[in-house]
This record gives C-alpha cells, structure tokens and sequence, in this order.
C-alpha cells in the first residue's frame, strides 16, 4: 500500500519523505571553511538556501542559513569517532545535536521532531509491520524472492550460516510468521486462511 492512501481517512501526519533537509555530513566543508565564508545549497526541485559561517561564543563554527528572508543559526560540531570524526548540526528550537535539519512552515532550519515530521513506518499499522521485520529477515537468511505465504521451514540452511545461529534465526522468523498469520486471522482476511 502507497503510503499517504490511509484507506479513505485524512491524512494529518506530515513524512519526512522530499522535505529538503540539510545534513550535517554536507557541512563538513562549513566547518573547516573560515570565518565569513558564503554561499548557497541548492536542492534538485530548484530552491536555494544562502549560508554564511560565522564565529560564536561557545560554539567552534556557526552557519548561519537564510531562506525567503527568515535567518536561522545552525552550530555545527565536531565529535571523535572511533577512528575518525562525526559532524553534528545543533537544533535551534531545542538545542540537540542532529545529524539533519528540515524547514517547517516559517521556513525555519530545524530538526524533525521539531517541525513534527515522521517517518513513513510510524503509521504502520502492526500487521505491516509484522510484515516488513518478516521480510527483513527472510531476505537477511535466503535472499530475495520469499512469499510471504510460503513457510519458512521450507528453506534450507545457507552453506556460509552456522547451525545453531540459523535455528535461532529460523525460529524467529517461524514466530513472526506465527504473530502475522494469527493476526491476519482476527482481522478481515482471517475468511481465507
């Protein structure tokens, strides 16, 4: 199903899915420009963001991006990663690190939750989500190409799997299955099984 359908009720969640964003890995170049620095990040649909880094107290850079008239500071950060580093955008409303900023209404830089964005598998309902973990799992052991109706004790172990960690894992599927058929069966669909 097509997310945004909703089998005919109104749709009032708003997806993170085609909002321009502004991820932190694209100013990595903000961060070791100098301070002044200018210029615009442009999306494929066209609009355009102006950005000027500047220095702030309390903060290594700040770039300061500006849309339709509305300026909005984003501190970017630098953390130590295992073996390299990780860059971070601060959130101007609630101040966390974020690894994305998106525009709401006022065209505002902030992060999702923020701007009341969700992700589109927060409005699965349980059965669908029941579903995708299935899915995941089958194609982690077998690859594609699994029905969803077939069962997995079909399927044979993988010649690279060890056996004890492939009976675990196809008893988890075989419980997921379970969950999923079982619900099918008090929802509508339980008249075909």
């Amino acid at each position: 199903m097509a997310r945004g359908y909703h089998m005919g009720h109104a749709q009032f969640r708003r997806y993170i899915d085609g909002q321009p964003r502004i991820k932190a890995t694209d100013c990595k170049s903000l961060y070791n420009s100098d301070v002044g620095a200018q210029g615009y990040f442009t999306w494929p649909g066209g609009r355009q963001v102006y950005y000027k880094v500047r220095h702030a107290e309390g903060w290594d850079r700040v770039a300061e991006f500006s849309y339709k008239g509305v300026k909005t500071p984003a501190p970017i950060l630098k953390t130590k990663q295992y073996l390299g580093e990780r860059y971070w955008l601060v959130c101007g409303a609630c101040l966390k690190r974020r690894t994305a900023l998106y525009f709401n209404f006022y065209n505002q830089i902030i992060c999702r939750e923020c701007a009341g964005l969700h992700y589109a598998c927060q409005s699965e309902r349980p059965a669908v989500r029941i579903e995708r973990k299935i899915r995941k799992k089958r194609l982690k052991l077998w690859g594609p190409g699994q029905s969803l109706l077939d069962s997995s004790q079909r399927y044979s172990k993988p010649k690279w799997k060890r056996w004890h960690t492939f009976e675990k894992e196809k008893q988890e599927v075989a419980r997921l299955e379970y969950q999923w058929i079982e619900m099918l069966r008090e929802s509508d669909f339980g008249l075909f099984f």
